[in-house]
Parts: structure tokens; sequence; C-alpha cells
């Protein structure tokens, strides 16, 4: 989830000066559900990758270098995925034109594509046992059943049942860290089961999602194997590390708000560097709600802001 306390200023996605530099290990904050936190799957694929490779990662660095900035995290299509997942194991990171082109490329000869490990079409358990037994995982990303978009996770190990029933374990399957083993397909059939299922869910998933209908069952459509040599992307410690104590990390003071690590107060007005972005952001998310007001306190030097109505 959100994982660092770097500043997430875009407040319309709900967060607010009580939470925003807050870490959630959950999508929620005191009992309330905040989506702007729940919808990493696209993240936390790439970072459990990059975990898996060695690397330590936060998402929200992710999430910083894919979009340039700190902003809303839902979405997380095709395009931005890989970008996150190249970026979280120190690949090349194509732009999103490349990737565009590239995949209509690949659309236009009418076949499956594969690109750089990623591959869209049918998962066979083969290239399952295989990927696994070579000590690697595998991100996949499924059309969720009920028309509901769909989620990214990680494949890390499967078991097969003395029936020939072949079952695969799934991380964070629940956008809360959850994992779970689920049924895929039975060996016996030699993996025709497989076949059926993306073949006659695939067209009905385009019929379905044409009409706004339910789908069958979830479907995976698209899976990618990291490359055996790759190792992951060390996280920048600045993101960690808050030197002169005033609530915002180095890395923000020095990639996002321009000020300095080193002083709480870069300008030397009397207000703190946090202090002064915060009230930029009220003023920023509140403009059309809220007139501020400057009123004059005792102390000569000091003065407090309220909002009151337009």
């Amino acid at each position: 989830m959100k994982d660092t306390r770097m500043l997430a200023e875009t407040w319309v996605n709900g967060f607010n000066e009580n939470n925003w530099d807050k870490v959630f290990p959950k999508h929620s904050y005191n009992g309330i559900r905040n989506n702007s936190v729940s919808q990493r799957c696209w993240l936390t694929m790439a970072q459990t990758l990059n975990h898996h490779k060695g690397g330590n990662l936060s998402s929200d660095e992710i999430l910083y270098f894919v979009r340039n900035g700190f902003r809303d995290v839902s979405g997380g299509g095709p395009i931005e995925t890989m970008q996150a997942v190249n970026y979280a194991l120190g690949l090349d990171v194509w732009d999103q034109i490349a990737f565009t082109l590239a995949m209509n490329t690949f659309s236009a000869r009418g076949i499956i594509p594969e690109l750089n490990g990623w591959s869209v079409g049918p998962l066979l358990t083969h290239t399952i046992v295989k990927t696994i037994n070579s000590g690697n995982v595998l991100g996949v990303s499924q059309l969720n059943a009920g028309a509901s978009g769909a989620h990214s996770m990680v494949l890390n190990g499967y078991r097969i049942n003395g029936n020939g029933n072949f079952y695969i374990h799934l991380l964070n399957t629940d956008n809360m860290g959850g994992s779970e083993w689920r049924y895929y397909s039975n060996i016996a059939f030699l993996e025709l089961d497989v076949f059926a299922d993306f073949i006659t869910n695939g067209f009905a998933a385009l019929a379905d999602a044409l009409a706004g209908t339910n789908l069958s069952n979830n479907m995976f459509f698209s899976y990618y194997i990291p490359p055996p040599f790759v190792t992951g992307r060390s996280a920048n410690p600045s993101v960690f590390i808050d030197t002169d104590g005033d609530g915002i990390v180095d890395f923000d003071e020095i990639k996002r708000f321009d000020t300095d690590p080193l002083n709480p107060d870069t300008d030397r007005d009397g207000i703190s560097d946090y202090q002064e972005i915060l009230d930029y952001k009220k003023c920023e998310t509140y403009s059309n709600t809220f007139a501020p007001i400057i009123i004059r306190t005792l102390s000569p030097d000091s003065y407090d802001t309220i909002n009151t109505p337009q």
C-alpha cells in the first residue's frame, strides 16, 4: 500500500492534512476506506518482483518514477505496468510511445505478442512448472469475474495432487497482501482445459465487456517471466530519511519541492518548509470553497491562517 512518508499531495484521491504524510499498511485509515491506496496491484506486483530479485524498492518510489510525480495510483494499464516492472528490475524502460508502437505492431500481425518477457495468451502449466523449478516467479494479470476490471499478482508456487489437479499459489490476491492456492488445470487433460477456458472466456470477455454483463470466472490474459539474470533495483535511501526532522523526507525535499534537506526552514522566514507546503496545498485544494484570511496573533512574528466560506 502507501509504504513511505512521501507527501501524498493529490488530496482529491482521499488524502488530507491528517494522513498525507503517513504510511498506510492497509487500504483504510481510522476505519475509512481510502481508494487512493487500494488500487496498487500493478505497483505491488512490480515491488514483489523487485524484492524477489534482491531489491528493496518501495511502491511509492516506483509510482514516482512511472508517473513522474506522486499522483493518483489508480489505473496502471499494461504500458505503465511494464514500465513499473522494468524499472523495479533495473531493466531498460521504454517510454509510452515506444511501448504503444510495439504493441500495435504485434496486434497488426495478428499473432500472440511476446515482448521482453511479457506474453499475452494462456499461461500453460509446463511454463509455470519450468519457471518455478528454476527458482523464478511470474507476474500475472487476470480479467476479473464480474467485468470489474483487471488485477495483477505474483505466482510463486505450484502443487499437483494425486488426481492430476494442478494448483497455483498467488500473492496479493485481495489487494491486502493476502495469498491463496487456486485450482488451475488438470494435467491429465494435457492442458486442453486451459486452452478451452481461454478460448471460451477470451471471446466471452470481449462480448461481456461490450454488453456490461458478468464474466463466468477470473481469467489470466497476460503474464511476465523476469529474466533470470536481473537484480532488483535498490531503493534511494533519501526516500526513508528526514535529515532535518521537518516531517519531509529528503527525497521530497530534493526531487519535488526544492527545499533544503538540511534546514527545516529553507527561506528562513520563521515558517517551516512542512507548514509552507501544507498551506500551499490547502489553498490549492480548497480554493473553490474557502478564502484564506490572515489574522495577526499576539506574537508580531507569527500569523495564523483560517479558512472561511467565500
